[in-house]
């Protein structure tokens, strides 16, 4: 099931994001239809990792190396973060009910100099129930498939079928996992972090 997964999700990270705003929409109500306005040359793997990390936080980055590994990667990341890109703001609310969001390191920087400290315990201090987060990320991801059937966010007419498949086929992992850090991980598209250059953190 991994092994279609990693294939559907490498196709899908190159699939457009089409999201037309309706006349009196109120973006800030649903914070993924803000960052698909925001980041308009998003792909669809970039809106599972949105998802993922609004409803589970960061602790699937513990599959990556242990908090050591972590904080020196963090210390490092915010040495190298340049100054921050016109309009470019703290925070990014990833999700309502959760209260995750990502802070945006070049303008945490800019702010706080190089206080990579008082951001890792801010990282730490939000503790996650791995067993909820599930049920929330499956609450999100059957919300984000009705909106694709009904057209709100939707792709190229040749790529329905392909994102369809794919929708389907998370669904049926994160309702055979028992946890949420059984959900497997996923980078930026290309697209993203060559149009985006992220660098940030999820608190």
């Amino acid at each position: 099931m991994l092994d279609s997964f990693h294939s559907l999700t490498k196709t899908v990270s190159q699939i457009p994001v089409i999201f037309k705003v309706t006349e009196g929409k109120v973006l800030i109500d649903e914070p993924l239809f803000y960052h698909i306005v925001k980041y308009p040359q998003l792909r669809w793997s970039d809106i599972y990792k949105f998802i993922m990390q609004g409803t589970c936080g960061w602790i699937h980055l513990t599959k990556i190396g242990d908090e050591d590994h972590l904080l020196n990667f963090l210390q490092k990341e915010m040495l190298e973060a340049e100054e921050p890109f016109k309009g470019e703001e703290l925070f990014e609310l990833l999700d309502k009910d959760t209260r995750l969001t990502r802070v945006n390191l070049r303008v945490w920087k800019k702010v706080e100099e190089n206080d990579h400290e008082s951001l890792w315990q801010l990282m730490k201090n939000k503790k996650i129930d791995s067993a909820q987060s599930l049920g929330l990320f499956i609450k999100r991801w059957k919300q984000l498939i009705k909106w694709f059937k009904e057209n709100t966010i939707s792709c190229p007419k040749e790529n329905k079928e392909t994102v369809k498949e794919w929708l389907s086929h998370i669904l049926e992992i994160a309702k055979n996992s028992e946890k949420s850090t059984d959900l497997p991980l996923v980078s930026h598209s290309d697209n993203y972090r060559e149009m985006y250059k992220p660098k940030y953190r999820v608190v």
